[in-house]
């Protein structure tokens, strides 16, 4: 008998238990897990790129450092121009590799170059100014239009998810 008695008494006191803590506690909201963001890959024809890359190279091999300035310069443009076009994304011929960067950014492309092609500009710009410049500085703008055209063999792209 008392074994009834305490069975009863523990059903009781687990419903009461359930009931009021399904009263006193609102339900939880469940995070609804994020959209994941499709991710592509876009790779484009490098090879007039690379033509400017190996002009420069030469051009750097034989002392000539605005030249290879300028070459390094246009094998990056080169690049640009293409993923923009590939992308149908409207530009002006006129947009240094600068804007060029941030507009394929602005369009979901996943340039991590921003501020090698600022730097890149930068030089430019002053070797066209006939400001001097250094050995240094033209082997790093080769050094980095070559990190800029093979991180271009596959770019990430992420499109925006409109919801």
């Amino acid at each position: 008998m008392w074994g009834l008695i305490t069975f009863g008494i523990i059903v009781a006191v687990a419903i009461t238990y359930n009931l009021t803590k399904r009263t006193k506690t609102p339900p939880q909201q469940r995070p609804i897990p994020a959209q994941p963001t499709p991710e592509y890959f876009i790779s484009v024809d490098l090879n007039d790129a690379i033509a400017f890359y190996n002009r420069a190279k030469d051009s750097y091999d034989s002392m000539n450092y605005k030249e290879a300035i300028t070459f390094s310069y246009s094998a990056v443009k080169d690049v640009l121009t293409k993923v923009l076009s590939y992308l149908q994304i409207p530009f002006s011929q006129e947009l240094n590799i600068v804007d060029m960067s941030f507009l394929a950014l602005s369009k979901g492309v996943r340039v991590s170059f921003i501020e090698a092609a600022q730097h890149i500009n930068t030089i430019k710009l002053r070797s066209t100014l006939e400001q001097p410049i250094t050995k240094e500085e033209a082997l790093w703008t080769l050094s980095a239009s070559k990190a800029i055209i093979d991180a271009c063999k596959e770019l990430p792209i992420s499109f925006q998810v409109r919801g």
